[in-house]
């Protein structure tokens, strides 16, 4: 994926947090272009894990795609999902099996809430966004464990591959996972002592991947995850 594009998709991923977060944003023109300026629906406040699968066809305009789906219609991008091969791998990132609650179809996409704080995304671009607000990170204890996050992460970026290849998407996949608004949330992984997360925002990313290819185990998310090693602060 060349540069030009890579920078496409980091602000198109830097709106969609805006959006989930419900933060004061500037007009982002980029998710306005690409039809991915869509509120959909109240999100609780406090700490989510979000997870942003873009296929590089995704930053195109129609009349540039000369492979690959067009947009489709919800009913379209609806039927296509719901097929028997593919609803199965409908599943946020969060590691219980969640059972789908509601859904909801708009001009831009799909999207499923969960029996859980979770909801997923698919807009009709090709774009997957999955939302999580309390699955993985323990609200009671303001815990998140990374061993879980690791487990959770490589396990759904594969789903999504599925889901995007059933989809047309054969191409070029960026993969963003953002934590925010964790600031004070304590963390750990097997091994280590317990941390604290220092800033509101963690951001991991992009890695790239190719549709088609398998993650090595989980090396790819953990290796996401340990770049957020800069947010955070060695407990006592």
């Amino acid at each position: 994926m060349n540069q030009y594009l890579m920078q496409k998709a980091l602000r198109c991923r830097n709106g969609r947090v805006a959006i989930v977060t419900g933060r004061d944003r500037q007009a982002f023109g980029t998710l306005r272009e690409l039809s991915l300026d869509r509120d959909g629906g109240t999100v609780p406040k406090g700490p989510k894990v979000i997870l942003h699968m873009i296929p590089e066809l995704a930053l195109k305009q129609p009349f540039e795609r000369l492979e690959g789906p067009h947009y489709l219609t919800a009913d379209q991008l609806g039927y296509r999902l719901e097929s028997q091969e593919t609803l199965p791998q409908l599943r946020p990132l969060s590691k219980p099996r969640l059972e789908i609650r509601n859904r909801y179809l708009s001009s831009q996409g799909i999207r499923y809430e969960f029996d859980g704080p979770a909801y997923l995304e698919v807009f009709n671009t090709g774009l997957i966004e999955s939302v999580d607000y309390g699955t993985l990170i323990d609200a009671e204890r303001n815990f998140l464990s990374l061993d879980d996050l690791f487990e959770a992460c490589p396990a759904a970026v594969e789903r999504f591959l599925q889901v995007l290849g059933e989809l047309g998407y054969r191409t070029t996949t960026c993969l963003f996972l953002t934590l925010t608004d964790v600031r004070g949330i304590k963390y750990e992984t097997s091994g280590h002592r317990i941390s604290f997360f220092k800033d509101q925002d963690c951001v991991a990313g992009p890695q790239v991947y190719v549709y088609g290819s398998t993650p090595d185990s989980d090396v790819p998310a953990n290796n996401l995850v340990l770049e957020l090693g800069g947010c955070a602060e060695e407990g006592p």
